[in-house]
């Protein structure tokens, strides 16, 4: 059945279409709202709104304020908000609390401006492509960490995604409800392999060894998760730079002596080998602390649990596997099931995470390496080049600064 509203919903929705087609924007990435609001010609502000999200203001050509006291997913969607106001009420004033915003329970004005700007930051050719990735569909058990993940891709909050996602029917109003029903802080805990992240507004980027060098954008606060294989009994762990430099150092005891040389008399002194010249530790640069390792844990690889019930049976069955040659001997029902081929010295995994704690282009290695074989290289190294970018609000006033500087750059010397 068509109502008014229903009418005046989809002008909305086509209206947030009509400008996207309009500035040309790619539908297929997240969308920098801030810089349609700067193509569109109005002022953009951001100031410490306590009461405020954001509000549009139509004086001179028009601007739009929004708050520095959100995180950066609220802040984008506020802005998408206050131009739908924009394009909607025909540049009235007007000034949004959280209510406004966020709350599907707000009056009529302020919901058309929610569907303006769920669409303009969430298009459909977006919406898909990323569901399409993390595996998300109407048909199948979708996990809060899927649905978060859709969230941090498209710069969105977790709440916004699901039910922009089930406005486009990629999930269904029960999914839907059911994942609300999860905090993304949660979600992002499952996603960190249990880890809690420092702050609960940051994101949370996994790695793992698909290749040996990764490459990550990321905001100020927000977490990267490293997950590697690691096998301790090989005696080979993964190390950070300051450790592979303090193995690299140290000092190798000499062999001892022979007690008789190959011509029959007893090794002089001089004939010992040299000791190793100890390798002084690299010099780290400040860049490199921008990455700090706030978690750090280790899981071994599976071994049967040898206890007063079973260990005889695991002893016969590793005997049997290592010395006989024939199949292993099976447990007798009600001991701990063994794999055929025992599970000790078994590769277990290494979780880390880093905190980007500045901003700018930084480096973290781990090397693969033996913690007391000062000589032998690594097996491999694991490289993560992040990139950390500031707060949006920062980043656009610098944009600011740096256009008025090109403006009033007329080459003549100060």
């Amino acid at each position: 059945m068509n109502t008014p509203f229903l009418g005046r919903s989809r002008r909305a929705l086509q209206a947030a279409a009509s400008l996207l087609d309009e500035l040309q924007v790619d539908q297929e990435k997240p969308v920098d709202v801030f810089q349609v609001i700067e193509e569109l010609g109005l002022w953009l502000v951001f100031q410490p709104l306590d009461a405020l999200l954001g509000a549009v203001v139509p004086k001179g050509s028009g601007g739009i304020l929004v708050t520095t006291e959100r995180r950066p997913t609220i802040q984008r969607y506020t802005a998408a908000h206050e131009i739908g106001h924009w394009e909607l009420d025909h540049s009235q004033p007007v000034f949004d609390t959280d209510h406004d915003v966020l709350s599907p329970s707000a009056n009529e004005r302020e919901r058309l401006a929610q569907y303006f700007a769920s669409y303009f930051l969430m298009p459909p050719p977006l919406v898909h492509a990323v569901a399409s990735r993390h595996g998300i569909g109407r048909r199948v058990n979708v996990s809060p960490a899927q649905a978060y993940l859709a969230a941090r891709d498209m710069r969105v909050s977790y709440e916004a995604a699901l039910r922009q996602m089930n406005n486009l029917q990629v999930i269904t109003e029960r999914q839907r409800d059911t994942l609300l029903q999860t905090q993304p802080l949660r979600a992002k805990q499952d996603l960190a392999y249990g880890h809690r992240p420092e702050s609960g507004n940051a994101d949370v980027w996994t790695l793992d060894l698909q290749t040996l060098h990764q490459q990550v954008d990321v905001l100020i606060d927000d977490e990267i998760v490293i997950t590697l294989p690691e096998n301790r009994s090989t005696g080979y762990r993964w190390l950070d730079d300051n450790l592979n430099d303090q193995r690299a150092a140290r000092r190798a005891c000499p062999a001892p002596p022979l007690l008789l040389a190959e011509s029959g008399t007893r090794t002089s002194a001089h004939t010992r080998p040299a000791p190793t010249e100890p390798r002084r530790p690299t010099e780290r640069t400040a860049a490199d602390t921008s990455l700090q390792v706030v978690f750090d844990a280790y899981e071994p690889g599976w071994a049967p649990p040898a206890t007063s019930r079973n260990v005889q049976a695991v002893r016969r069955h590793l005997a049997a596997a290592d010395h006989t040659g024939d199949s292993p001997v099976q447990l007798s029902a009600g001991d701990v099931p063994v794999p055929s081929v025992p599970g000790v010295g078994a590769t277990g995994r290494r979780w880390m995470a880093l905190k980007a704690q500045a901003e700018g282009t930084s480096t973290f290695q781990l090397h693969y390496a033996a913690p007391f074989e000062p000589r032998t290289p690594p097996a491999a190294t694991f490289t993560v080049e992040a990139t950390v970018q500031p707060a949006p609000h920062v980043r656009y006033r610098r944009h600011l600064l740096s256009a008025l500087l090109d403006d009033t750059d007329d080459g003549s010397p100060r």
